[in-house]
């Protein structure tokens, strides 16, 4: 079977495209919208993924944190993390973050602190996650945002790609004559 140039270039586009495009496995995305309070509350958040020791990835979390209490300030601290299983207890703290918020005020009203990670591994974790743990006697505290974690695709695949396609263009058709 003879494949002529144009053909060639479709097969490998539509190649680039379905090895270029990520897929949904192995990719985290979770919205997380939890009220904490108590004496020293603590909530960690550690999500299975598909791990690959050699692909590297992407962690992010966007969200923001704000107090719900009148009359002190509230303390806490927040952990960005990966393990190499959901049961393990080998954790790994990528950033860690321990702030204080002031209370609401008449003046203020609630105020929210803005929480804004991102992060590149050389690797893809079997899980990530997210810890936040109050640091008070009685915190009362909301915290909401984004986490997410995704593989990078490899580009090594597209150098084999775009040389493959300039190959097809550059092959001049031979003639039954010649």
């Amino acid at each position: 079977m003879r494949f002529n140039t144009g053909q060639t270039i479709s097969f490998t586009l539509v190649a680039f495209v379905l090895c270029f495009v990520p897929t949904t496995q192995g990719q985290i995305d979770i919205t997380l919208d939890i009220m904490l309070e108590g004496d020293d509350p603590t909530e960690s958040f550690l999500f299975d993924q598909v791990g690959e020791p050699s692909a590297p990835s992407r962690l992010a979390f966007v969200g923001y944190v704000e107090s719900h209490r009148f009359d002190i300030p509230t303390r806490l601290r927040t952990a960005f993390i990966t393990a190499p299983d959901v049961k393990s207890p080998l954790v790994t703290t990528l950033d860690l973050h321990s702030f204080t918020m002031p209370p609401i005020s008449v003046d203020t009203g609630l105020v929210r602190v803005p929480i804004n990670f991102h992060t590149t591994l050389n690797h893809t974790p079997s899980a990530a996650g997210i810890l936040v743990e109050g640091l008070g006697a009685a915190d009362r505290f909301h915290f909401t945002g984004s986490f997410s974690a995704s593989p990078i695709p490899e580009p090594s695949m597209a150098i084999f790609l775009t040389l493959t396609a300039a190959s097809a263009l550059l092959r001049r058709p031979r003639c039954a004559g010649r």
